[in-house]
């Protein structure tokens, strides 16, 4: 699909899933923005959960502000997706992780995360949405250490 003379901003363009969406809209021929986390002022899971919900938020303002301009506001949330994040995590918790996904049970791949992004740009009507790319799963509550 050619999406020449789109834009797009991609927040997050630093991880696996984010430079493979960056890749494939750049190579339709789609004007891209990209945001990486540096001068986030929380770290890790925290600041990885906090850019997100604001991200999500943000759809529904931009969708609103930027509609009278042709611009959408869409959100694409990814799960736990096979990356370089992942090399450091034992593999026992790594299994546990998918054993929480309640389907598919295994790592979203970057490339399907991209497609994700690339249909998205073809759908007009789709507009002030948080796509959730992430098996149904849900954080658990963390249990405490004895």
């Amino acid at each position: 699909m050619k999406i020449e003379g789109q834009t797009a901003i991609v927040a997050g363009a630093t991880s696996d899933p984010g430079r493979a969406v960056v890749q494939a809209l750049a190579e339709r021929g789609a004007c891209v923005g990209a945001i990486g986390p540096r001068g986030t002022a929380l770290g890790g899971m925290a600041g990885c959960g906090t850019s997100g919900a604001g991200v999500a938020a943000m759809s529904l303002s931009l969708a609103r502000k930027l509609g009278h301009d042709g611009m959408r506001g869409v959100a694409a949330a990814p799960g736990s997706f096979k990356a370089g994040i992942c090399g450091p995590v034992p593999a026992h918790s790594q299994a546990q992780l998918i054993c929480d996904v309640p389907f598919a049970h295994r790592y979203g791949q970057p490339e399907e995360f991209a497609q994700l992004a690339v249909e998205d740009i073809g759908k007009k009507m789709l507009n002030s949405a948080e796509l959730r790319m992430d098996g149904a799963v849900r954080m658990r509550e963390p249990v405490a250490m004895a």
